[in-house]
């Protein structure tokens, strides 16, 4: 019983994946000729910020950072570095991973693209996490490449703001930083 219930809490969670990706991809896609343009009119320029916020935040992607994607989906932002666009989102999973027995309530999406705009999927990925109240970050995690994107599932138990600072050494070998944020009310 508890393997069919933990496959189950799995396909949801890869379903979601997979749409949260399409979505993304369609989303971004849709929106990538007036994210400059946005971008400018907000006084950010034509270059992505470095880290961008969860609700409400006038970072990221413009005014379209901190709404809801699909189902409890978050969209957290992007950040650029050296050319490669990272583009966050978190949904939350709780109830679903719950009836598996797990701890974790959030999972944490990152999708990749070149300077051509091409999804990049290859290559090592961490984070470090920095919960609310605490001084220093965790040890770094894996997060696990699936369906073109690197994710992890994560136990977000305590209300405020979480920091995500994500590691990268991707196909190309160039070694990135990018950070994001999230707030659990």
């Amino acid at each position: 019983m508890n393997r069919q219930i933990s496959a189950l809490g799995a396909a949801v969670v890869f379903s979601l994946m997979v749409a949260v990706t399409a979505y993304g991809s369609q989303h971004h896609d849709a929106h990538g000729a007036e994210k400059s343009k946005e971008h400018a009119a907000m006084g950010h320029g034509t270059a992505a910020p470095a880290a961008s916020g969860a609700h409400g935040s006038s970072a990221g992607h413009g005014a379209m950072a901190g709404h809801a994607a699909m189902s409890g989906t978050v969209m957290l932002g992007e950040a650029t570095e050296a050319g490669v666009t990272a583009m966050a989102h978190i949904a939350d999973v709780g109830a679903a991973l719950a009836a598996a027995g797990r701890k974790e309530n959030h999972h944490l999406m990152v999708m990749f693209r070149d300077a051509a705009g091409k999804p990049v999927s290859e290559g090592t990925v961490a984070l470090r996490l920095t919960a609310p109240g605490a001084g220093e970050p965790a040890a770094p995690m894996a997060l696990v490449a699936m369906a073109g994107q690197f994710g992890a599932d994560l136990a977000l138990t305590a209300k405020g703001l979480y920091r995500f600072e994500i590691g990268t050494k991707l196909a190309d070998g160039v070694k990135r930083q990018f950070a994001f944020s999230y707030e659990v009310k």
